[in-house]
């Protein structure tokens, strides 16, 4: 009687323990990148981009949010200042990651998904519809187990915004543009470390212009440098990245004046971020 006492009384102890103590997440900086490469597409060259985050995280869970933009050259001279903006809420339950992105390219409404499928009412190139895109993420991140386990995989699809493949301006159903990247972070001495990463477009999407169907379309490796001073930290890095699709001779690389980021196989940039 007295040891089955003992082992209620552990076990109650171990019900009323305190809960652990839920840590604030903030984080503001921005990065320099000689070049604005994503997911296997070229999206213009030199660019500052900044990037602030709130949230906060216990054992098993992390919530943020996050607000981040591009201000590419031609921004700065002011002519047609549209820099991108995006804002994101980031879920991590025991490494699970749930996400919703939405992508700002410019227009009279941050907020506008236009209407999908009323040809009369869609212009395919200008502002209604084409200047945001609402994208979802869903994923898992085996860091969650040990530190050195940094397999991570994620899948993100567009369910907002423009996002329809064109035919002689005749607009075509939904293309639900999807993204499926297998991300490793090789950790390094002098917590330098190596991520590698293979993406693949599954079906027609934006990603191959709207044409053909599924592509590998980024493999990637990117080597961060991070150098800490204070409270301050320094990230020095440099990426590098191919796109297979329809890959020839004529695309590997091309030219300011024939600024195309579905063109363009070869890609590559580096950069350096401050965070505090």
């Amino acid at each position: 009687m007295k040891k089955l006492s003992v082992v209620l009384l552990v076990a109650l102890c171990a019900l009323v323990q305190p809960a652990k103590a839920v840590e604030p997440i903030y984080e503001v900086g921005a990065e320099v990148v000689s070049a604005y490469i994503w997911r296997g597409m070229y999206n213009g060259g030199l660019a500052i981009q900044p990037s602030a985050t709130i949230g906060f995280a216990t054992d098993n869970v992390e919530f943020t949010v996050n607000a981040w933009a591009n201000i590419g050259a031609s921004d700065w001279k002011f002519q047609e200042f549209t820099p991108e903006l995006d804002l994101s809420l980031n879920l991590s339950l025991w490494g699970a990651q749930l996400g919703l992105i939405h992508y700002y390219y410019g227009g009279e409404r941050f907020f506008n998904w236009g209407r999908p499928g009323d040809v009369e009412g869609w212009d395919f190139n200008d502002e209604d519809g084409s200047g945001s895109q609402t994208e979802i993420q869903l994923g898992y991140d085996f860091g969650y187990f040990h530190e050195y386990s940094q397999l991570a995989i994620n899948w993100y699809s567009i369910v907002g915004g423009m996002d329809h493949a064109a035919n002689n301006l005749i607009i075509s159903g939904r293309c639900f543009s999807s993204y499926l990247e297998i991300a490793y972070t090789l950790p390094l001495p002098l917590d330098i470390s190596l991520e590698v990463a293979l993406g693949i477009t599954p079906w027609q999407s934006m990603y191959t212009d709207y044409e053909g169907k599924g592509a590998l379309n980024n493999v990637s490796a990117r080597l961060d440098v991070p150098i800490e001073i204070g409270s301050i930290e320094l990230d020095i890095f440099a990426q590098g990245m191919i796109n297979t699709y329809s890959m020839e001779n004529g695309n590997l690389f091309i030219t300011a004046d024939t600024d195309n980021k579905y063109l363009q196989r070869l890609n590559g940039c580096i950069g350096v971020g401050i965070w505090f």
